[in-house]
């Protein structure tokens, strides 16, 4: 699968061929037929690619930098780590089963909510819902359990709730969220120890709730002109007004990420359409992201720049295909040894053998924006959509 993600073919069925016929360096051998091999994507549980993505993240966090967002490194002295979370729902089934053949509305197969390492650039956990209905505020809840000890958790609106802000604190972590206009909301009075002056954003004590079906809780509350943010952490020496100010502005990033994936490494692209076979897809692209983030950094700290000057969008095609020319030589040159035992055999540079093995720093960087903004194209047929679980007869795939 991450062979899939890495060179984009045009089918799965074309991809098995080429195992079948060593073609690719990266395409294990499949000796199954392909109506075997779908079968058998059809029937695994996406758990099993949740660890694979799990054990994954783990073996390569010694060594993946905290390299990015670096204007933030100090909240790394306060805070064991800064995840950002937020939820996204894939891209529509273009293939159309049997089971869909009556339905008018855009199928969805699942959506995600994804934990994201500020300071590493990469996804953490991920959470895949074969419903693409499923509550985004739930799914939150039921990931607090995977969030490291004295983490900062940084959300959007929705996630701005008293249920949800106990529950992070029983897990001893904190969360940073936008105001939630649902709240009902009491000021206190100001925050204990605030800098005060005149441009300073306020910084007050407030308690949220009406205290009929649980009890009140106070946060603090930062505002700046229109802008309202929440957080659990009461003490302002640990996080400033203006950091938390700064560090929601970064939330943005976790959007960039979604972007990665789905358009960088085609996960709009569905290759199977049973919500089952598309988790294969899902962490596998994953998977992929986050070792090309890492490289991602490797590259910005020997040229001695940013992270975020390199576009991922320009990097991680040419990573795919330096990654699959390196390994087809490798794999050559093993044979050739193989084939000449006792024979000392010197290897080429293969910076100048294959040249998609170099680049000037130059091309992989962030470009200025010029004029207006370009805005995607929106599918109107997505104003109506309907998950599998809606459908007659698609319990089995989901």
């Amino acid at each position: 699968w991450t062979a899939v993600v890495l060179k984009a073919p045009p089918s799965l069925t074309m991809a098995l061929e080429e195992c079948r016929q060593g073609r690719q360096g990266l395409l294990p051998e499949v000796r199954a037929s392909a109506p075997a091999f779908f079968q058998r994507c059809r029937d695994m549980s996406p758990e099993f690619f949740v660890e694979v993505f799990a054990r994954f993240i783990k073996s390569i966090l010694p060594e993946a930098p905290c390299a990015y967002a670096s204007d933030l490194t100090s909240l790394r002295e306060r805070f064991k780590e800064v995840w950002i979370i937020d939820a996204s729902r894939l891209a529509k089934v273009a293939h159309r089963l049997k089971i869909l053949r009556n339905i008018k509305e855009a199928v969805l197969p699942g959506c995600l909510t994804v934990c994201y390492d500020l300071f590493r650039g990469i996804a953490r956990e991920i959470a895949y819902s074969t419903d693409a209905a499923e509550s985004e505020h739930r799914r939150a809840e039921e990931m607090i359990p995977n969030i490291p000890k004295g983490t900062l958790l940084v959300g959007d609106a929705l996630h701005a709730t008293i249920r949800l802000f106990r529950k992070l604190a029983s897990a001893g972590s904190h969360g940073l969220f936008r105001r939630n206009r649902l709240l009902k909301v009491k000021k206190v009075g100001p925050t204990p120890g605030r800098r005060k002056g005149n441009g300073r954003p306020k910084d007050d004590l407030v308690e949220l709730g009406c205290g009929v079906n649980q009890p009140k809780l106070t946060v603090r509350r930062i505002k700046f002109g229109g802008f309202e943010l929440f957080t659990d952490v009461l003490d302002p020496k640990k996080l400033t007004a203006e950091e938390a100010l700064a560090l929601y502005r970064r939330r943005w990033q976790v959007e960039r990420m979604f972007f990665d994936l789905k358009e960088v490494l085609n996960l709009n692209h569905l290759y199977t359409t049973a919500p089952r076979s598309v988790a294969m897809q899902v962490f596998a692209t994953a998977i992929v992201h986050a070792a090309m983030r890492v490289a991602q950094a490797e590259l910005a700290r020997k040229a001695g720049i940013e992270p975020e000057m390199i576009s991922p969008k320009k990097l991680f095609p040419r990573l795919a295909a330096a990654s699959i020319q390196r390994t087809e030589a490798a794999l050559y040159v093993w044979g050739m040894r193989k084939s000449n035992p006792g024979v000392a055999l010197k290897e080429p540079n293969w910076n100048i053998m294959l040249p998609s093995s170099r680049i000037r720093l130059g091309s992989i960087l962030v470009e200025p924006r010029m004029g207006r903004r370009r805005k995607r194209k929106f599918d109107p047929r997505r104003r109506r959509w309907i998950g599998y679980r809606k459908i007659a007869g698609s319990r089995k795939l989901s």
